[in-house]
């Protein structure tokens, strides 16, 4: 008995097989944490990508004409905010799992805002800016943090330090993003799975201002209300 324990205390063949078993637990985490902590990098980079794009496009959007300012339908911003999610994908799910919203800036005049539906309710007076118009998708509950339609704007729009502007005649289209990222394998290894983003770009052309228009050619296209919470 007394040789067989010494034998035994001399045995190493089973030293791998007990690392490994210790250490297993610990690079798997470490495995899981990096290909997660990058999985969410790639998807925070998607969303800024797409507010960009989304705001880069609707401030070319428009019906060209050289004879009027350029009129802005509402099927453009839902053609539009339709390409955000075809750009994002499937995988990102954007507008079951997050919400676009698309915000006009632009200094208030009563001879252009208020010239063919009557003016806006707004407290918003001659030479301020405001929120002009602004269209929502995504079913994820929340709101501008910037600004709603037809709400005055102190300083312009944006978080403070780095608001946005527009000139007199012009509009500047400001676009948030906020998404919830959806873990491949868990958000524990995060500090937060909230994902926000913002852009905005000049209008590149002259714009008609006074409203947004509708086309019914193909039957008359539904809203992109910010009331309603839907994909």
């Amino acid at each position: 008995m007394i040789r067989r324990l010494r034998n035994l205390l001399s045995d190493t063949s089973g030293v791998a097989m007990t690392e490994l078993a210790l250490s297993t637990p610990l690079v798997l985490m470490a495995g899981l944490w990096g290909m997660e902590t990058a999985n969410y990098a790639i998807v925070q980079m998607k969303v800024s990508q797409t507010a960009l794009h989304v705001a880069d496009n609707m401030a070319r959007v428009g019906e060209s004409t050289v004879l009027t300012n350029r009129k802005l339908y509402e099927n453009d911003i839902n053609d539009v905010l339709a390409g955000a999610f075809l750009q994002t994908g499937q995988d990102l799910d954007v507008f079951n799992h997050g919400r676009i919203i698309v915000s006009s800036v632009e200094v208030f005049d009563t001879d252009v805002h208020c010239l063919k539906s009557g003016c806006p309710v707004t407290s918003a007076t001659d030479g301020d800016y405001f929120v002009a118009w602004q269209r929502c998708r995504g079913s994820k509950n929340h709101v501008s943090s910037y600004g709603l339609e037809n709400g005055k704007l102190d300083g312009g729009m944006g978080p403070m330090g780095a608001k946005v502007v527009s000139n007199d005649d012009d509009a500047t289209i400001f676009v948030e993003i906020s998404y919830t990222y959806q873990p491949v394998f868990t958000d524990e290894f995060l500090a937060t799975n909230e994902i926000s983003a913002i852009a905005s770009y000049t209008v590149r052309h002259e714009r008609d201002r006074t409203e947004l228009y509708t086309r019914t050619d193909f039957g008359s296209p539904t809203k992109s209300d910010c009331s309603v919470f839907n994909p």
